[in-house]
């Protein structure tokens, strides 16, 4: 799925996730204010105040100042807020995923060289590097998800 909003195209959105802890706080908050102070200038500032005060007001308009506020906040969240994959961050993966990562590589460059045998100790070894790196890292991301949920837990506790 694209998203285009003004001239800026979001590929695949439903994909990403922010990462509000890197976001560039004053370089979003110049860009919505002098972005808002335009929208009041071009609507003129008086006239938003009377569109307030009226007991009828037409919603083309306050449509049109709506959509411009979310365009502008949408835009600025896109400037300023890194977004990745959500698999992006491992935080789980560690120096013992390395070695069996390392382990499992190795092993499976020797397997190759040797013709891939289907029987023999470099197969065994071969198997049992592979199964040792897959059941790591089940085991790491299950023992995220764990632990966020035990925390999350306790903190509502």
């Amino acid at each position: 799925m694209i998203m285009i909003i003004g001239r800026h195209m979001i590929v695949n959105p439903g994909q990403l996730t922010a990462q509000h802890s890197y976001a560039g706080i004053m370089q979003i908050s110049t860009y919505i204010e002098i972005s808002l102070v335009s929208i009041c200038d071009q609507y003129n500032y008086e006239k938003l105040i009377e569109l307030e005060k009226r007991s009828e007001v037409n919603s083309d308009v306050l449509d049109c100042i709506y959509n411009r506020i979310i365009v502008i906040l949408r835009f600025g969240s896109d400037v300023a807020v890194l977004s990745c994959k959500k698999s992006f961050f491992k935080l789980w993966w560690d120096s013992e995923m390395n070695e069996l990562k390392e382990k499992s590589i190795a092993s499976c460059r020797m397997w190759k060289t040797a013709g891939r045998p289907q029987c023999g100790p470099i197969y065994d070894r071969y198997r049992r590097d592979k199964a040792a790196y897959r059941h790591g890292l089940r085991s790491k991301q299950r023992n995220e998800k764990e632990i966020y949920t035990n925390d999350l837990h306790e903190a509502l506790i």
